[in-house]
């Protein structure tokens, strides 16, 4: 009896059809794509794998696609492709052309600048910023300043949500409270809960209390 869809074998003995690359040995399922039933040996195995003595192992990192001998049909995000081997695009790169050596869009913290296609570094706290350098999105704990067009880096670890326009806290984090002298979140005491208006610890963490 044949296996109605590829990618699967008879087994007599169990009367079913397993999938290809489990041969009761332990073998990973799912890895062969085509098998011979016979022999229980696999002849085509899945994207991003290439058969090695009947059986289906990964293809090297840098590639997306490769043919038995390990040479590489389509290189993985971050390569590019030189004659049958991948090299890795340039610093900041995330696609890149071999025949023009220029990239096609750069990871986070780069931009594509327009005349060398090639990537640099978005400014200091910058996540993103559009190809002329201008910021689109702060890092995490910065703010945009307008007249500079830049991302300035907060002072206070503690604080939960900043404003846009100044950089100031809007609101601290869990167990902290802002501190109008300073502008910036400070953390309670060791183990406290809660604070009064004077910032005096009023209830404790757990198992521990109020010493006086």
């Amino acid at each position: 009896m044949k296996c109605k869809l590829k990618g699967y074998w008879y087994d007599k003995s169990l009367r079913k059809c397993l999938t290809c690359g489990w041969n009761g040995t332990g073998s990973n399922p799912n890895t062969c794509i085509d098998c011979i039933a016979l022999t229980k040996t696999c002849r085509k195995c899945n994207a991003g794998l290439r058969l090695v003595n009947n059986e289906c192992v990964a293809c090297d990192s840098s590639c997306s696609k490769c043919k038995d001998d390990g040479s590489c049909d389509l290189c993985a995000p971050g390569y590019w492709k030189d004659g049958s081997n991948c090299i890795t695009c340039e610093e900041g790169c995330l696609d890149c052309d071999f025949d023009t050596k220029t990239c096609r869009s750069c990871k986070d913290l780069y931009r594509l600048e327009d005349v060398t296609q090639k990537c640099v570094k978005c400014p200091d706290n910058c996540f993103n910023c559009d190809s002329t350098g201008k910021c689109l999105e702060c890092s995490l704990n910065s703010y945009y300043v307008p007249e500079t067009q830049l991302c300035q880096k907060t002072v206070s670890d503690f604080c939960g949500e900043y404003s846009l326009s100044d950089g100031k806290c809007v609101n601290c984090l869990a167990y902290s409270y802002f501190d109008q002298n300073t502008s910036i979140c400070v953390p309670y005491s060791e183990n406290c809960l809660d604070v009064d208006e004077q910032k005096v610890c009023i209830s404790c963490k757990g198992k521990t209390y109020l010493n006086g």
